[in-house]
């Protein structure tokens, strides 16, 4: 169970080929990525947004697609913590 921490609106293709027990946490430009459809190998993982870098690049929660799920910088500690491995792109 791996956490892909993406910073840029630019999916690796290694992240899109990962299991779908691996999260997906969106921060800084690659917010942009759940503002418009998503690929389908993205979909199927459980992701969350940073609420923050959401506001701030005029997004709402509200845009979101069901499976993405907004968090603080406190969630994102959390997360860190409970996955084997963290892998920022």
């Amino acid at each position: 169970m791996n956490l892909h921490i993406l910073t840029k609106q630019d999916v690796p293709k290694i992240v899109l080929n990962s299991s779908s027990t691996d999260s997906i946490i969106l921060m800084n430009e690659a917010i942009y990525i759940v503002l418009q459809p998503l690929p389908t190998t993205i979909a199927k993982h459980t992701i969350y947004v940073l609420n923050k870098d959401l506001l701030a690049r005029g997004g709402t929660e509200w845009q979101l697609p069901d499976n993405v799920q907004t968090i603080d910088y406190s969630g994102l500690v959390d997360l860190c913590a409970q996955h084997k491995t963290t892998i920022t792109w």
